[in-house]
């Protein structure tokens, strides 16, 4: 019994490349459109109560230009551009922006006052809040005025308000410290302050209540965050909201970008060149080209095929006329003519033996038959034919013909 060495049958390995090519696209889709921005966090994303998407929309309903930066945000934002860091937490790479501020022109950092635990039947809410640990709270204020405090205290009106707006909170976290200018303030501490590091202008709003989702709505903050957001804007600037800090950093991706506007037109336009050029290649244009003889085996064929190789080097005149003189000698030199004689000689002694053994043709006639051929440029069937001839006038020279053989 044969045994079977193939490695991988037909239909096996129709299924591993199916497999393959699945993996491949479902990789490339994670990796383009795969990304999960749904969030219950103080960030932009978020729709919980603690989350920052109704103060962006607001500030988006009132005209001011927004966006949102997920990679080298102190990098990209300038002397136009008013920052945002929302609530930054206790990692490095939140700390590590923090440090670097030194450098940007307009900053505005809010405080973290709470934690939410997020809701397992709507991820994007949360099912109950604490508030942060106010050491770990200052740990952050402290990145951007060293030395500072905070305090968390039940307070009425401010006594001092730049905004023309007095925010409505219930626990207020307020910021002391010597550093701090007022601009929005209260007995027993500054809500909203600024501050000097480097060329930077900073400002620090102490509690996330004002701009908060579900604080948002109540009383005069929704008015008094826009007037923030207004007082604190380069003029003709736009805001925007970094979040690397909230671990949302997206490096740039050149497939993703390829299938966002303005580039997806471009990509539909390449995909489309590249389908119409696999088509045009997979194809057949006009007829098949018929499928080349195989060669038979014999003498037959290998005479044929020296015979289109003589006709392809347009040597087959000169061989018709020297092929005859090639079998006369040798017929000469089989039949032991006398040495002595010439070529002349010799043609004549061998055509006075045709003459004897009753042959039609003699060893001039052949030759004339083949300088006749030549002349005449009958190179296809000539040949074929003057090859036949000399090969039996040969063999009845050395052998005789059948009524007269020779002994």
């Amino acid at each position: 019994m044969r045994q079977d060495t193939t490695l991988f049958r037909p239909r096996h390995l129709l299924i591993l490349i199916m497999i393959g090519l699945v993996a491949f696209i479902g990789s490339t889709y994670l990796m383009i459109f795969g990304e999960n921005l749904v969030s219950s966090g103080s960030n932009t994303f978020s729709h919980s109560a603690i989350g920052h998407k109704a103060f962006q929309e607001t500030l988006r309903r009132v005209g001011i230009p927004v966006s949102i930066s997920r990679f080298q945000s102190l990098e990209k934002a300038g002397r136009s551009t008013l920052l945002v860091l929302a609530e930054p937490d206790t990692s490095m790479g939140s700390l590590n922006l923090l440090d670097g501020l030194k450098a940007e022109e307009v900053v505005l950092v809010i405080l973290p006052k709470w934690s939410g635990h997020v809701d397992q039947r709507h991820p994007h809410w949360v099912d109950a809040v604490k508030l942060q640990r106010i050491d770990d709270v200052t740990g952050i204020l402290n990145r951007v005025v060293p030395g500072a405090t905070l305090a968390r205290h039940k307070t009425a009106a401010p006594y001092e308000t730049g905004l023309g707006y007095a925010p409505s909170i219930a626990e207020t976290q307020l910021i002391r410290g010597d550093a701090v200018s007022p601009i929005v303030a209260y007995q027993e501490g500054i809500l909203l302050g600024e501050i000097k590091i480097g060329s930077a202008k900073v400002w620090l709003l102490s509690d996330p209540d004002v701009i908060a989702n579900a604080g948002l709505g109540k009383g005069d903050n929704a008015q008094f965050a826009v007037a923030m957001i207004r007082a604190l804007l380069p003029a003709g600037g736009s805001v925007m909201f970094d979040e690397t800090i909230h671990g949302f950093e997206q490096p740039p991706n050149m497939m993703r970008t390829a299938f966002e506007v303005p580039f997806i037109t471009a990509t539909i336009a390449f995909a489309i060149a590249a389908i119409t050029a696999i088509l045009a290649g997979i194809t057949r244009l006009g007829a098949p080209v018929p499928a080349t003889a195989r060669l038979a085996a014999g003498r037959e064929t290998l005479l044929h095929n020296v015979a289109e190789l003589l006709e392809y080097g347009r040597g087959a005149g000169a061989i018709m006329a020297r092929y005859p003189r090639l079998v006369v000698a040798d017929v000469a030199a089989r039949l032991k003519a006398p040495k002595v004689l010439d070529e002349n000689g010799q043609l004549a002694w061998l055509d006075q033996r045709a003459r004897k053994l009753g042959l039609a043709k003699s060893a001039s006639d052949l030759l004339a038959e083949g300088a006749a051929l030549a002349a005449r440029g009958d190179h296809g069937r000539g040949a074929a034919e003057l090859g036949r001839t000399a090969n039996q006038w040969k063999q009845e020279m050395l052998h005789g013909t059948r009524r007269r053989a020779v002994d």
